[in-house]
């Protein structure tokens, strides 16, 4: 899968969580572009994008993340794997 593919699916879920058809990614995107992103949301973010992409994060990696960009090599790296890499 390329990156504009998984983007647009991390994207997808992203509008649907925040209920924000507005919202627009990219690899530079942080917490503090979207409104409504804190501890709780990330958590079920993580849960979303799990079950969106068939893979597992270990626990409190999101909060490791800076940035979108980290989040789509890490869901690429996973999908490479068969999806099974332990948290980096």
């Amino acid at each position: 899968m390329t990156e504009p593919e998984i983007l647009s699916r991390v994207q997808r879920v992203f509008v649907d969580l925040f209920d924000d058809p507005g919202i627009v990614l990219d690899r530079d995107t942080t917490a503090a572009d979207v409104d409504g992103w804190d501890s709780l949301a990330t958590v079920e973010l993580m849960i979303e994008l799990e079950d969106e992409f068939g893979v597992r994060f270990a626990t409190g990696e999101m909060t490791q993340m800076e940035n979108v960009g980290e989040l789509l090599d890490r869901i690429a790296r996973r999908l490479g794997s068969g999806g099974t890499e332990p948290g980096a």
